[in-house]
């Protein structure tokens, strides 16, 4: 069994010992930093959806491996380990979602994994078997980017811009049409009145001005990809992997469903070819569970075949690449 928790949603699948997919359930909130007894529910909800498509019982899981976001701290493995353990299985591990992501996208778990969806985080793991993790607690601690920030980016740009701080963008069309307001103005009071959150989905705006041309968009999304390349820079160093054969695994749906290159990916191809020459680009085309089903593989001892490793892919591929972001803060 494998299980991916992410801040808006949670998938599990339950796959046989040959690849083949037996069973997949869904949930929303599997961050227990957003709530730990939604994430408990949600994530039992998720595995409870997947057993009984499986026709299996949780006694029948052989290996278990639990990829989360949040799971960044030992403070945070205290709270998610026995909920773990909870869960009826036999053997079970949690990871962070950022090791799953890697596994992913990787034939084998090494080499560095970028994040960029709701936020954004990095992670790497040399060929000495060392592991080094940054980001992921936010703009506070040193992040830029991902569906939150870019979304309150696009929305001061806007802003800005009607006020005369800015030159004119796309954006201001772009973002009064997804929120449905006649103007700039009428916007900005009804979030200042109602104390409203811009909502993840705005970033959708950025895309759509950025592919018209729009400046303001573009440079918001280069920022973007500079800021993955300088992730990438420190975790290539701290681990010493710049003479190192490795992918470097693109994660999220900034990278893989909304279409961010090339604003965001010539920056990071520019510093790899410097950093790490022998390196290269993956963009992760199945869903980020596969690392955890995988994860759960390597734990149990067992390792798929090349072919059955591709019909695995093949089941779990990333269907649409034009899905949009998870709204959760919607106003």
């Amino acid at each position: 069994m494998g299980m991916d928790g992410g801040n808006s949603k949670t998938i599990c699948v339950i796959a046989d010992g040959t690849g083949r997919v037996l069973g997949v359930g869904r949930s929303g909130n599997g961050n227990h930093q957003n709530g730990v007894e939604e994430m408990k529910a949600n994530v039992n909800r998720a595995l409870d959806e997947a057993l009984a498509a499986a026709g299996v019982g949780r006694a029948d899981i052989a290996a278990a491996c639990i990829g989360l976001a949040g799971a960044d701290r030992p403070a945070d493995y205290e709270i998610l380990n026995p909920i773990a353990a909870a869960m009826g299985l036999r053997r079970v591990q949690v990871v962070c979602d950022t090791y799953i992501g890697l596994r992913a996208g990787a034939d084998r778990p090494h080499g560095v994994v970028l994040v960029c969806g709701a936020g954004t985080n990095a992670m790497g793991r040399n060929l000495r078997g060392e592991e080094f993790q940054l980001g992921g607690f936010g703009y506070r601690y040193g992040d830029f980017g991902g569906g939150l920030i870019l979304s309150e980016e696009a929305f001061r740009a806007v802003i800005r811009a009607d006020e005369g701080r800015a030159e004119p963008t796309q954006l201001t069309r772009r973002v009064l049409e997804r929120l449905g307001y006649a103007s700039v103005e009428a916007m900005k009071h009804d979030f200042l009145d109602r104390d409203l959150q811009v909502p993840v989905h705005l970033v959708m705006a950025l895309f759509q001005a950025a592919r018209e041309g729009d400046a303001a968009a573009i440079g918001l999304l280069e920022r973007q990809g500079e800021e993955l390349a300088m992730s990438a820079k420190a975790v290539i160093g701290k681990l010493g992997m710049g003479g190192e054969t490795f992918p470097v695994v693109l994660v999220g749906s900034i990278l893989t469903r909304a279409q961010g290159e090339p604003w965001t990916i010539r920056p990071l191809k520019e510093a790899l070819a410097k950093l790490a020459p022998k390196a290269w680009i993956v963009k992760l085309d199945v869903e980020p569970v596969i690392g955890a089903v995988l994860a759960a593989m390597d734990g149990a001892g067992h390792e798929l075949s090349p072919e059955q490793s591709r019909s695995l892919r093949s089941q779990l591929a990333i269907r649409n690449e034009q899905e949009e972001l998870p709204c959760p803060t919607s106003p």
